[in-house]
């Protein structure tokens, strides 16, 4: 794999007035289309109907499924390795294009942190149905050029949101999934605030003062949520970024430290060996040879 000094970001163009909707290539060969590891700049959701391939986000590789939804989130690297009798659906949306108004906005929330808990939606027969009339319903509005598209698209996103969130939390079988309380919400800004913050605010310090809360009550809430501590969230989401910069660029560790907000290389290297169990060069070897 080629590696450069910072990995490719890819946004929407601004014609497709931020929300792009189009089939699946039905064949894909990663060297003719030259689909390069890329990160996503929008959310993006990919539906197979059927056919097979492989994809990867960040350092997972995914096979694709018939019947499956394929969630790539902002920020995350994304590429097609394959795909062999390809049929389905592909959306690309900026933030933006949903309506702002509370109850949207909740919907978008609850996608984008349930999004955070798996990427992937594996569905039945008879959800399959379902949910593929209201993709059909998506292209064909989408091609469509009345004065009513923008409102009538947004509104159907936000169907397939909900519903695909709906989907998701009874797969995990998560309790209190809508739950509305003042943890649930604080627990969503915390995800929120870390996924922008945590390349640059390492203390939980930070983030319990911008929510508002103490940071053991901090801690106690994710702990609610997700079964973990907040500082292992930020711990997470700062050992997949650096594992993005060694899978995807050249960078050195000391430019990778810089890029994450550590002076100390040593310390930040000490840190990736104590949670992956294996140093920073041997996590990039064993990328290279993959």
């Amino acid at each position: 794999m080629d590696r450069t000094q910072f990995i490719p970001d890819q946004s929407l163009p601004k014609a497709n007035h931020s929300i792009l909707i189009r089939p699946v290539l039905k064949e894909i060969n990663r060297r003719t289309l030259d689909d390069k590891a890329h990160r996503h700049l929008f959310q993006e959701i990919i539906y197979i109907k059927s056919g097979q391939g492989s994809h990867f986000i960040d350092d997972k590789t995914i096979q694709l499924r018939p019947r499956c939804f394929y969630l790539i989130g902002i920020n995350q690297v994304h590429g097609f390795n394959y795909g062999e009798e390809l049929d389905g659906v592909l959306i690309r949306f900026n933030e933006d294009f949903v309506p702002a108004s509370n109850e949207n906005a909740s919907i978008f929330r609850d996608y984008v942190n349930t999004l955070l808990l798996k990427n992937e939606l594996q569905l039945g027969n008879k959800e399959a149905k379902s949910f593929e009339m209201l993709l059909d319903v998506l292209l064909e509005e989408y091609s469509n050029e009345s004065a009513s598209r923008t409102l009538t698209l947004q509104n159907l996103l936000l169907a397939l949101l909900n519903k695909i969130t709906s989907h998701l939390l009874s797969n995990l079988d998560t309790e209190n999934a809508k739950l509305k309380d003042r943890d649930k919400q604080i627990y969503n800004r915390f995800h929120i605030l870390s996924n922008s913050h945590f390349n640059k605010e390492h203390q939980l310090s930070f983030y319990a003062r911008r929510l508002g809360v103490s940071a053991r009550r901090l801690s106690d809430i994710c702990l609610k949520y997700s079964g973990k501590t907040a500082k292992s969230i930020i711990i997470d989401k700062i050992m997949s970024e650096i594992k993005r910069q060694l899978s995807y660029t050249a960078l050195s560790n000391k430019e990778i430290a810089y890029r994450m907000g550590y002076e100390d290389p040593a310390y930040m290297a000490r840190l990736f060996k104590k949670n992956t169990g294996l140093t920073m060069s041997q996590y990039r070897k064993s990328k290279q040879a993959s």
